[in-house]
Formats: C-alpha cells, structure tokens, sequence
C-alpha cells in the first residue's frame, strides 16, 4: 500500500474540478504542493471518465432539444422509467445477494452439525443433510437475480464493445495526413 495522500478528499475534488475547467497539471502541482505525477496519476482516469460523460450528456441534450416538446416529454418519460425499473432491479439483486448470504451461512451452520457429530442419530443426520440441500439450493436461488443481472451488464457491456459492420467506416480515400488527423484526434480525447 502507498503512502497517505498530502491532500483531503475536499482537495482532490477541487483539483478534479479545477482541470476540468482548464487548469493544468502543472499549475495544479504547484497551487497543492505535490508532484505533477501525482496529480496526473490521481487525476487522469477520473478525469478522461468524466470528460467523456459530459461529451455523451451534451450530445444528448441537444439531440433532446431537437425533438418536438411532445417527444422531449414522451423521451424523458421513458427515461425516468428505465431509471426506476434499473433501480427495482438493484434492490432486488442486493436483497437476493442478502438472503442468499444468510441462507448459505445456515446451510453451513447444519453441514457443521453433521461435521461435528451433533446429530443424534443416522435420522438426525439425514433431517440435517436434507435441510442442508435445501437451504444450499433456496441459496442458489436467491441468489440468481444478481448473478443474471451480471451477465446481462456484461453481455452488454460485450455487445458495446463489439463493432458492427456498419461501425467499421472505410477510410481508404482519406489522405495519410487525414489519417494521422483522425489518430491524433482520437488520441486527445481518449
């Protein structure tokens, strides 16, 4: 593990905050008393997601500001009901993640049982086997929402990641100098 930082949560925020209004690492290095490293390296990643997030909400409000008032309402209607259905979803995947941790450790509890010698007779033994098969499968099932919401996000996450055919554009007519345009393009913002 790294040393503490100098600086607090507060500050790091204002250092986040303040490169992305334009200030520079540099600057940033000097106004905080810390390494320039340090600041790129606590920054960066934090700050590219950030920047990226904001691209993708600026697009997306002017796209929404395009559509006829009807649509921006009917849209923004279907969004706060995707929010809500994800959020269903979420408490669902923690509750279920919940029980099926306490369903488990019960399961374990009566394994222990049999392990232990606690169990009577052959009957107890067996009555405690079989609670332990049940409690380990309402477990296993308790536990399928997250485990299915999981695949889905990555499923998705995969799909995203994927190009299409019609995502590959052909660039053989681009010039080399367009080229090396594009690259550096994409590399300042990515």
């Amino acid at each position: 593990m790294g040393r503490p930082s100098k600086l607090t949560e507060a500050q790091w925020l204002d250092v986040e905050r303040r490169h992305l209004e334009g200030v520079s690492i540099r600057q940033l290095a000097r106004d905080f008393g810390i390494s320039p490293a340090r600041v790129s390296e606590r920054i960066s990643k934090r700050v590219t997601a950030q920047k990226i997030l904001a691209n993708q909400l600026a697009e997306t409000e002017l796209s929404l500001s395009a559509l006829p008032v009807s649509e921006q309402v009917a849209v923004r209607a279907l969004a706060d009901k995707l929010k809500s259905i994800s959020s269903n979803l979420a408490d669902a995947a923690l509750f279920g993640s919940m029980t099926a941790n306490k369903l488990a450790a019960a399961a374990h509890h009566c394994a222990n049982k049999i392990r232990l010698g606690q169990g009577q007779s052959p009957d107890d033994n067996a009555v405690t086997l079989r609670d332990v098969v049940v409690l380990t499968g309402a477990a296993n099932e308790a536990a399928k929402i997250g485990l299915n919401l999981l695949a889905a996000n990555k499923a998705a996450v995969d799909k995203a990641n994927t190009p299409t055919p019609q995502d590959i554009t052909d660039l053989s007519h681009l010039s080399d100098a367009e080229l090396m345009a594009m690259a550096s393009a994409d590399a300042a913002h990515g």
